[in-house]
């Protein structure tokens, strides 16, 4: 059953975003002082005085402008309006009831959705008193107005209360008995390479904003997915670019953003502009995949305004200059007309089947002796033959295995390379990032 949804409407700036983060009790949303930070809708589910609900949180709202960004956001308002149970109107008490607070109201109000005011920044007793200017508002019962700081977290627990009654017709209790893992999916890549339309793609409909404006996307935004039967949690990230060509302070937490959802999910999603190749960005991208020790699917987008060139010749290109990710498939789509978005889904499917099956300490063991006996061995020179005693999995994200030799700290780069991908193979983990710790049986081994 769906959990009712309360959502977060007001004009820019009023702290929407900062009044969404303390009332789910952590900063998930990007805030920054300038206008027009959010941009796309994101939900999270809570949970209070026993009564579990989505709450949502919306970009700024300028009835009437013009630039074309602002009519995306007021149409997302608009369509999040129609699912809304209740909605939380944000105003700021400082700057007082405007001229555009009272026609977005109207604008609620004609949606027949019930209505509760939360006046932010009142952050003392004398700031609520500033409060009582809403009270103006046409067709609204000045009863349900709450004065709240989002920044001190004055008035917080009242509003919540509110909501709890208000969705008490509706009271979903969170199920003893713990929920279904769903596999988080986070879509990764530089600026503008099409990450937005391939998750509207999916989901049949302009769920985020797409722009031709690189930087369009600025926070991680979390959508619940299903594709036969299977569910899935897809998160749209910030694109990453180097800080010499960053041009305002929010992209830096945007950033910081999409590195975390990196760190969080099961399984990346690594759109690279096939009709561009790989440029020195997509390299920045894949370090950090590299560095988080996360499994990885390549997805070679706009596969279909690429001409003179076979995939299997570019699909080696790819695998020369991204090394750092060599384990990971490719696959060409195009996100736009929805070409080769089921074999991704399919591909990412058998990926996380491979990350939740452990390897056994008897089976690991029995792959190194053969790779031990393998006559294509690379050469190593050391006083005694390079021998394993014995190993097992220590961590599953990343995959992580112990090898106990007679020369941990001596083994050359390359013959630990070839050890990784004789591994995958013999262990059925081909498309898992492996890393090896090494040490020895006693002190005299660890010089």
């Amino acid at each position: 059953m769906n959990l009712p949804k309360i959502v977060l409407v007001g004009r820019p700036n009023v702290g929407k975003s900062t009044l969404f983060n303390r009332m789910v009790g952590r900063r998930k949303a990007v805030v920054d002082a300038r206008p027009g930070t959010t941009r796309d809708w994101q939900g999270q589910e809570m949970r209070w005085r026993h009564c579990s609900f989505v709450l949502v949180d919306t970009g700024g709202v300028l009835p009437g402008g013009e630039e074309k960004m602002q009519r995306r956001v007021a149409q997302q308002v608009d369509q999040i309006l129609e699912e809304a149970m209740l909605v939380i109107f944000v105003g700021d008490c400082r700057g007082g009831l405007t001229a555009v607070d009272e026609t977005i109201f109207q604008h609620v109000r004609r949606k027949n959705r019930r209505i509760v005011l939360a006046i932010n920044k009142a952050d003392n007793s004398r700031e609520e008193l500033d409060v009582s200017d809403f009270c103006r508002l046409k067709g609204f019962d000045s009863s349900n107005i709450f004065p709240v700081s989002a920044l001190h977290g004055r008035g917080i627990a009242d509003l919540l209360d509110y909501v709890a009654r208000e969705c008490s017709g509706q009271r979903q209790s969170f199920p003893e008995k713990q929920k279904q893992k769903i596999p988080r999916l986070a879509i990764v890549g530089k600026p503008n390479v099409g990450k937005s339309t391939l998750i509207n793609q999916l989901l049949g409909k302009e769920r985020v904003i797409v722009d031709e404006t690189p930087g369009t996307t600025r926070d991680s935004i979390e959508i619940g997915f299903e594709i036969k039967g299977q569910p899935y949690l897809l998160i749209d990230t910030a694109g990453i670019r180097p800080m010499g060509k960053i041009k305002e302070v929010v992209e830096i937490f945007s950033i910081a953003r999409t590195k975390q959802a990196i760190l969080q999910s099961d399984l990346l999603v690594f759109l690279i502009d096939s009709s561009q190749g790989v440029v020195k960005d997509d390299l920045r991208v894949a370090r950090l995949i590299r560095e988080a020790g996360k499994p990885c699917v390549i997805v070679l987008n706009k596969w279909d305004q690429v001409k003179g060139v076979s995939f299997a010749e570019y699909e080696k290109k790819i695998s020369a200059r991204m090394s750092d990710i060599s384990y990971a498939p490719v696959l060409k789509i195009s996100a736009l007309t929805g070409m080769g978005v089921s074999t991704l889904f399919a591909v990412a499917k058998e990926v996380l089947k491979m990350t939740e099956e452990e390897v056994s300490t008897p089976k690991f063991n029995k792959a190194l002796e053969e790779i031990q006996k393998d006559i294509r061995t690379p050469r190593v020179s050391f006083p005694k033959p390079l021998k394993f005693y014995y190993g097992c999995q220590v961590r599953n994200d990343p995959r992580t295995f112990r090898v106990v030799a007679n020369f941990p700290n001596a083994i050359p780069g390359h013959y630990k390379q070839w050890l990784v991908e004789q591994l995958r193979r013999k262990l059925s983990l081909n498309y898992l990032p492996i890393r090896i710790q090494w040490t020895g049986r006693d002190k005299k081994d660890n010089r």
